[in-house]
């Protein structure tokens, strides 16, 4: 790498003052008012526009929007030392440096086809970001956003790449990260940016799926989906190798369908406890940071996912997964013992405190998915303050003045998926029974009612995972279907894909690439139906159908397993 170059002492100095003009002179023409601090700005990822709000988390006002962020379904944002970019990671693999003075993008890059979050360094030098697709880690130079280094996640004699998870930075140049798949826990050493020092530690447990550094930086905790109990590293000992902890806490009593995965950025860290969301229970865990033994459990509204602390620790904030996730529970940490109920919205995603630990007044910003506004409360829980509206399933607005900040959406990814669902959907796309009640056949086999079975699948199709449940007849043996295409020109390909889809009779609605590019197939009562519906979309488009009837029927098995 290039070394920094050294400024030049007074002939140049006019010179930076005009540079600095110029830039204090473009912000205000982009109406992010006079010159400011950045201690309480803050963005809030908007994720179906593909933008960022930012916010002044003083006046709680949007100060403006930036746009052109991608794929923003699992988003998390780091900040800057200084506090002024927010780096943000999106679920497209864009990694996009914004700056929130001037509310713009200072650049954005497609680092790979699939990613899960990062990491700045302790020195604000280098970002990480943890990747699924292909499965690794890249680290950047976080004033250019060009490439440093690239820490592929093979594993096994054959080289299989793994899914990288629980990304975070640690002490002395330091990313720590988890792989899902090969169950291992890594410690990349960036000292040396291009050379980078991997240690490697093996058999840690099954599938960890996220993970979190203590405050002091000493210890990673990587928390495991395939069986019940935690994994340990002492950053201080990494010689002593990792520990397992609270081994089998779930053991002897049977384990519930996960409906959202908890995050372990949300634990709680509360004097000397830590406080956990056990994993498919109706339970926090209460855990001793001396020795890492549980020392209490309480018992909570439903599964939680973010287990968050008041700033002062004490109190803790908990929410939960569907179908109990209008709901917000507050733990006393001294007596254990719930002391609110709170019910802010209809589904309560996310939850961040602001940075206000020495005042009385510190907020808890929650995520209500169906009013989509930012609703604080304040951490006294006496009165609720004004609302932020946003675009969408939006997280929180976290503050810059924790350069640790994540924020965790809506679970919108097949990743994110609970086990109930991945097995509606895994599980039965050959052999669904064909009984007078089918949807009890199911529940009974996952160990769950017909009513729950019903409920999931409605939710899956609401949210766009599954266009429809029902039988798909053979062709022409009930109804006449034909397959067709449109040649779009490529501006207006998404107007008429819409307007496509508006119809009832169409299914299987994709562009493939090829001068006709929109293919879809038309279904009626019959083959004039069917004929009628396409001259009418003919009209409306200004386009002409190629139609294709059926010559000749093959079968074609469509099942293949949506999950490793």
């Amino acid at each position: 790498m290039t070394p920094p170059r050294t400024a030049k002492p007074t002939k140049r100095r006019p010179r930076r003052i005009a540079v600095l003009a110029t830039a204090l002179a473009a912000t205000l023409l982009l109406g992010f008012g006079e010159p400011r601090g950045t201690g309480d700005l803050g963005l809030i990822v908007e994720r179906a526009t593909g933008r960022v709000q930012v916010v002044d988390t003083t006046a709680r006002t949007s100060l403006g929007t930036v746009e052109g962020l991608g794929d923003l379904s699992h988003a998390s944002i780091v900040y800057s030392r200084d506090q002024r970019y927010g780096y943000v990671f999106g679920r497209d693999g864009g990694l996009t440096k914004v700056d929130l003075l001037k509310g713009s993008i200072v650049r954005r890059v497609i680092q790979a086809g699939n990613s899960i979050g990062g990491a700045i360094s302790t020195d604000g030098t280098l970002i990480a970001v943890s990747n699924y697709e292909p499965g690794g880690v890249r680290v950047f130079d976080a004033a250019t956003l060009e490439p440093v280094a690239e820490i592929p996640a093979t594993y096994g004699s054959d080289g299989k790449r793994s899914k990288v998870v629980g990304l975070t930075d640690a002490p002395g140049q330091r990313f720590v990260f988890s792989l899902y798949d090969a169950g291992e826990i890594w410690v990349a050493d960036l000292s040396d940016p291009e050379n980078p020092e991997v240690q490697r530690f093996r058999d840690v447990g099954l599938q960890p799926y996220d993970a979190l550094v203590t405050d002091d930086g000493r210890y990673y905790v990587a928390g495991l989906f395939g069986e019940d109990g935690l994994a340990l590293l002492d950053l201080w000992h990494p010689e002593r190798g990792v520990k397992r902890i609270l081994d089998g806490y779930g053991r002897g009593e049977r384990p519930l369908p996960v409906y959202k995965m908890p995050h372990l950025e949300g634990w709680a860290m509360a004097g000397d406890r830590a406080f956990l969301p056990a994993v498919g229970r109706h339970e926090v865990l209460v855990v001793s940071r001396e020795d890492w033994t549980e020392v209490g459990r309480v018992a909570v509204h439903g599964q939680p996912v973010f287990v968050m602390a008041r700033p002062d620790g004490r109190h803790v904030w908990v929410n939960f997964a569907h179908p109990d996730n209008d709901t917000l529970q507050v733990i006393d940490t001294e007596t254990l013992k719930i002391v609110r109920t709170l019910k802010p919205g209809k589904a309560v995603l996310h939850m961040e405190f602001t940075r206000a630990a020495k005042t009385s007044g510190s907020r808890c910003a929650t995520k209500t998915a169906w009013r989509f506004t930012i609703r604080a409360h304040s951490a006294g829980w006496r009165r609720s303050m004004p609302t932020s509206p946003v675009a969408s399933f939006s997280p929180p607005a976290p503050t810059a003045s924790d350069c640790k900040d994540r924020v965790e959406p809506a679970a919108e990814r097949a990743d994110a998926l609970c086990a109930l669902e991945r097995h509606l959907l895994d599980d039965f796309q050959r052999n669904f029974p064909l009984t007078p009640a089918p949807f009890a056949e199911i529940g009974a086999r996952l160990g769950v009612d017909e009513s729950k079975v019903i409920e999931t699948l409605a939710g899956l199709q609401t949210r766009g995972y599954v266009s429809r449940v029902g039988p798909v007849f053979a062709p022409r043996r009930a109804g006449y279907s034909l397959l067709a295409a449109l040649a779009v020109p490529a501006a207006r390909v998404d107007q008429v894909a819409a307007l496509v889809n508006e119809y009832p009779e169409v299914n299987h609605n994709y562009e493939r690439e090829h001068s006709f590019n929109l293919w879809f197939v038309v279904t009626g009562d019959n083959e004039e139906r069917v004929a009628r519906t396409l001259d009418e979309i003919e009209g409306r488009t200004g386009l002409e159908s190629l139609r294709l009837p059926l010559e000749h029927a093959y079968h074609i098995d469509l099942g293949f397993p949506l999950w490793p």
